[in-house]
């Protein structure tokens, strides 16, 4: 129970640092579309 408790609050550590990454490669990937099709 205590190693599932570290886990949880490591991922709640770990959480803002993933969605701040899957906005950039989001962003990216949106631009890269828009470029394409210009």
């Amino acid at each position: 129970m205590k190693t599932f408790r570290l886990f949880i609050h490591q991922h709640t550590n770990f959480m803002p640092a993933f969605w701040s990454i899957l906005i950039v490669v989001f962003e990216t990937s949106l631009a890269l579309y828009i470029l394409r099709n210009l």
